[in-house]
């Protein structure tokens, strides 16, 4: 038999475990934008979690954001990360390399444990490449596959890189380019100042979290936003599915 205390609180407890399951549910839920969505603030990183190596490390000696503008100083390695989980969407971002050419990049379908250390730096997750005159390339990390891996993970190689297609189309040191990312189901479509420079298909996962990396280089980005998918969209994807 339930003691009375219990029943009188027993249906309080079921609302609270009720809410806190729905809660989760929704944190891990991926939803495609139905309107243009900015992925942050003129000021405000608030939509974001931060990783780094040195978990002890202040991220907003990492992170910093001034009229909209997101500065990475690129050190110690890690990361931002949506704290929304998206799925068949178009990413706009800029960015620019204000001091030299260095290393990032926009993970896409970031799945798991928001952890970094020596073992697993990175989550899961298709990489659209912002290394310095890479931009373009895909990079499959941690168990993610797309269908134009030429090979297999090895043991202590947890990235496999599809190269980009055409010659770099990134501008010189200290200007903005842009990113035109296109994730539809499976297909990943890369576009660098208005080049297609990459397609890969049959990517899995299929959604997840945004992430930009903190790897090694003063990075600033801008502009970011979401935005649903179009039928010009799904026409560049046949057309180039056709062309290959």
């Amino acid at each position: 038999m339930i003691p009375e205390k219990t029943r009188l609180f027993l249906p309080l407890l079921l609302l609270l475990l009720a809410g806190s399951v729905t809660s989760q549910g929704e944190q891990a839920e991926a939803k495609s934008p139905e309107k243009k969505m900015p992925l942050w603030g003129e000021a405000s990183l608030s939509q974001w979690e931060f990783v780094l190596i040195h978990p002890t490390v202040d991220t907003a000696s990492v992170w910093s954001i001034e009229n909209g503008v997101v500065r990475c100083e690129g050190k110690p390695l890690g990361y931002m990360r949506t704290k929304k989980s998206f799925k068949d969407y178009a990413l706009h971002l800029e960015w620019r390399w204000t001091e030299k050419p260095g290393n990032s990049g926009v993970l896409l379908h970031s799945r798991g444990a928001t952890v970094c250390s020596k073992a697993s730096l990175f989550p899961e997750c298709v990489e659209a490449q912002l290394k310095s005159g890479n931009a373009g390339d895909v990079v499959v990390m941690y168990g993610a596959r797309v269908a134009e891996m030429s090979g297999d993970y090895r043991e202590g190689t947890p990235f496999l890189s599809i190269p980009k297609r055409e010659p770099s189309s990134e501008k010189t040191l200290q200007e903005w380019n842009a990113y035109e990312i296109l994730c539809m189901e499976d297909t990943v479509i890369l576009r660098v100042n208005g080049v297609v420079q990459n397609i890969v298909t049959g990517a899995t996962p299929t959604e997840g979290s945004i992430c930009l990396q903190s790897e090694g280089g003063v990075v600033e980005f801008r502009n970011a936003h979401l935005r649903p998918l179009t039928k010009k969209d799904k026409r560049l994807r046949r057309q180039l599915m056709a062309g290959q």
